[in-house]
């Protein structure tokens, strides 16, 4: 068990660190599944353009729809071309956390 934990230290060790140029490359891989900021500004529209907030709901809700089957298909998508399960389960949760966020 020793030489697995030193395993495992040296492996971190080996690891680079993330730059900047990583995160900003996250974020982008992100947006291809869900872009809260544009999701915000469709439903901001919708909203305007109805006499009320109830009144928009139906339309909302849809739209909320529509953008999670998009971005479970960006990430089946993205299984099916070899991404790792547990990246996909990742994406999937960030899917949702972006929905509810919105």
């Amino acid at each position: 068990m020793a030489s697995t934990l030193l395993d495992r230290e040296r492996e971190r060790a080996a690891t680079p660190a993330v730059t900047q140029a990583d995160q900003e490359d996250l974020r982008r891989h992100r947006r291809r599944v869900i872009d809260r900021a544009r999701l915000q500004e469709e439903l901001g529209e919708l909203v305007e353009a109805a006499d009320s907030a109830e009144a928009a709901r139906p339309e909302i809700l849809e739209h909320l729809k529509q953008a999670l089957a998009e971005g479970r298909q960006e990430i089946y998508r993205r299984f099916e071309d070899g991404l790792p399960g547990h990246e996909a389960a990742h994406l999937m949760c960030y899917l949702a956390d972006q929905v509810i966020r919105t």
